[in-house]
């Protein structure tokens, strides 16, 4: 499954963050990535801004513009 960054920011609590630092959706047991199991903690506001900032800093560094980068797709 896909979610746009700027879905996955609007909604913290639709999503988990993996110790290895990936985003996950809420009802996956095991990391997209990593397959580690996750809690069942969903994100704080301050997580995803934490979250957000690091992709927006790296997509915009990349030379991509704000409206670009919301629309970027993340898998969970």
């Amino acid at each position: 499954m896909e979610h746009t960054i700027e879905k996955i920011e609007s909604k913290p609590s639709d999503y988990i963050l993996c110790s290895c630092g990936r985003i996950n959706w809420h009802e996956r047991t095991h990391c997209v990535d990593c397959n580690e199991l996750l809690s069942l903690e969903t994100m704080s506001e301050e997580q995803m801004e934490m979250w957000y900032n690091e992709e927006y800093d790296f997509w915009k560094f990349e030379g991509y513009i704000d409206k670009e980068i919301n629309n970027i797709n993340i898998e969970i």
